[in-house]
């Protein structure tokens, strides 16, 4: 099962506020035993369209994925995350190819 997340960041947040997002982001990320596998990348800045930060997160099952989503620290990540926010879109996914 596969989580992925596009987060678009207000046009205010400058570079050194985003970098602090993705560091507490990877804290909670790194010290999670719920997912098997993941990764976060910053947009390189190519389309004024593209959202700023991109997730994917892999998970064993729904209940892991159930597990991280009700985590009180995912949530105080998110609560965070949220005032700086200009969009978040999500898809969990069941992987059905894959080219790895």
């Amino acid at each position: 099962m596969r989580h992925n997340v596009l987060f678009t960041l207000r046009p205010a947040v400058e570079d050194v506020l985003r970098d602090e997002l993705v560091s507490i982001m990877c804290r909670f990320l790194e010290g999670q035993s719920f997912s098997v596998s993941w990764w976060l990348g910053v947009d390189r800045g190519l389309h004024p369209e593209s959202a700023s930060l991109a997730l994917c997160v892999d998970f064993d099952s729904w209940e892991a994925f159930t597990a991280y989503q009700e985590c009180p620290e995912h949530q105080e990540v998110l609560a965070t995350l949220q005032p700086h926010l200009e969009r978040r879109v999500a898809a969990q996914c069941d992987v059905i190819a894959s080219g790895l």
